[in-house]
């Protein structure tokens, strides 16, 4: 047996007897015992708790504890911004721009996205592989809701390949949400010409079948959003966006997305991109399984969870506590996506 010293908070107190009430007191369990073991013996149900500390540290509800431990627990926050620490039991995230066919072990993926609240997922294709794969995926996907979107990246387009890929993506266009991951990327030695070509092909789809378009735009911003304008597509998502200002407001007088990213941790210009943006235009997503930098200078591969980074951040930016922010971040990716 272990013991630890225990503090529950606010209402939580109503689950306790009254000579424990808002005071800390010992509380035996068995090893190896976790804070759900906690809750469960003390009848606190798990989706009413935002928040846990272990010896004054953020944990999370899986934590082993250890004799001598000292554990604090806090009800739902309703109108605190909790964005500097680890929640449990959110609800509500949506991950709008995942690359699922490049990710290893899909069910752990899937139950750590889960456990971390998010409900459903938009993966993205690159090519005629990753598209017939996205499908596929959304198709016998079980554990979550997976909406696919195909398309033909910039940086995937195989000559040999473009009619092929366009007749599959026009042969399955009521099964998909959005048109993407499509346009244009100038960072790197590439034909121009084919790149315009390959993305205006896919406007034409996003055009003639009424459908929604993620937007790929390093390095051809304003190139990106001017080809966008010459089409009848009235949504667009301008995906981890970081570019110029000028046409950051040519975007949003549009009535254009931009996606938040975990790269708001350390991108001061995907950090200036997130502050010019009224929060109602703004979705979140991963782009996992990309590698994201850390301040520490660390590196992390992305995952679907991750997706409540974005969400923290964007809470400190526009100064909002983070269950607003979820809210009316999910209300954007409805609106947009058409769910």
């Amino acid at each position: 047996m272990i013991e630890i010293s225990l503090r529950v908070y606010a209402e939580l107190n109503d689950y306790l007897p009254e000579e424990l009430r808002k005071k800390e007191f010992k509380l035996s369990l068995q090893e190896n015992s976790t804070v759900n073991d906690i809750l469960l013996k003390l009848g606190i149900p798990k989706q009413e708790v935002h928040l846990v500390l272990i010896n004054s540290e953020n944990s999370l509800l899986d934590r082993i504890l250890k004799h001598g431990d000292r554990v604090s627990i806090y009800p739902i926050f309703e109108t605190i911004d909790i964005s500097p620490i680890k929640i449990v039991n959110i609800t509500g995230l949506i991950d709008t721009h995942v690359h699922l066919d490049e990710i290893d072990n899909l069910q752990e993926t899937f139950n750590d996205a889960r456990y971390a609240g998010v409900e459903s997922i938009v993966a993205v294709g690159v090519n005629r592989q990753s598209n017939q794969k996205i499908l596929e995926l959304a198709y016998k996907c079980n554990e979550i809701k997976v909406y696919p979107a195909l398309g033909i990246h910039p940086t995937e387009i195989n000559n040999d390949e473009i009619d092929v890929s366009i007749k599959f993506i026009k042969e399955n266009i009521d099964s998909v949400i959005a048109i993407g991951e499509i346009g244009l990327d100038f960072w790197y030695n590439v034909n121009k010409e084919l790149q315009y070509k390959v993305f205006r092909i896919q406007l034409e789809l996003a055009e003639k079948y009424n459908k929604p378009v993620i937007i790929h735009s390093r390095g051809a911003w304003e190139e990106c959003f001017e080809i966008v304008k010459e089409y009848k597509v009235d949504k667009a998502i301008f995906h981890w966006y970081s570019g110029p200002q000028n046409v950051l407001e040519k975007i949003v007088q549009s009535g254009y997305f931009i996606s938040a990213t975990p790269a708001l941790e350390y991108s001061s210009h995907h950090i200036n991109a997130v502050k010019n943006v009224p929060i109602e235009k703004i979705v979140v997503e991963t782009d996992s399984p990309v590698r994201y930098k850390t301040v520490d200078g660390k590196t992390y591969v992305a995952k679907p969870k991750d997706v409540i980074k974005p969400v923290i951040y964007i809470s400190r930016i526009k100064n909002l506590p983070v269950n607003e922010v979820i809210k009316i971040i999910k209300e954007n990716t409805i609106k947009f996506f058409n769910f």
